[in-house]
């Protein structure tokens, strides 16, 4: 049988502007943006996680769900989301490319950070500091 020579007429390379470039896995601790809400995942355990190889972009259509990456994982604002996109079901999960849900809105996560920073301020004896830190909790509660 002859071997008959192919020759490649086309080469379809995927231009730069479709390449994608904004994925979560990709955000910086401070970062903001938008993505779809079934980016989101919850394990059997109820934990939640993003996937971070969905794009993250400006609000518009599907993309509503809007989260902001820190240095411990990503806050999903899930309650600003409309009715049709809050509901999650929990299944099983390959965490490999998820990055974990550390809370659901600014005033819980940074509370924490505040109580932890209250504690080392007390614990140093700064209590100037500490008043400070007191400060900011009460306006939040």
């Amino acid at each position: 049988m002859k071997h008959l020579k192919t020759f490649k007429l086309f080469e379809a390379k995927m231009p730069d502007s479709h390449i994608q470039k904004n994925a979560i896995k990709n955000m910086k601790p401070g970062d903001v943006g938008y993505t779809v809400p079934w980016a989101v995942k919850v394990n059997q355990d109820g934990d939640c996680f993003i996937n971070g190889d969905f794009t993250i972009g400006e609000k518009g259509g599907t993309c509503c769900l809007k989260i902001k990456m820190t240095k411990d994982g990503v806050i999903a604002y899930i309650f600003d989301l409309p009715e049709d996109y809050k509901s999650y079901e929990k299944e099983d999960l390959n965490l490999d490319k998820f990055i974990e849900v550390v809370g659901f809105d600014d005033d819980i996560y940074e509370s924490e950070d505040l109580e932890k920073e209250l504690q080392n301020a007390l614990d140093n004896e700064d209590y100037k500091q500490a008043a400070i830190i007191r400060d900011k909790i009460s306006k939040r509660k």
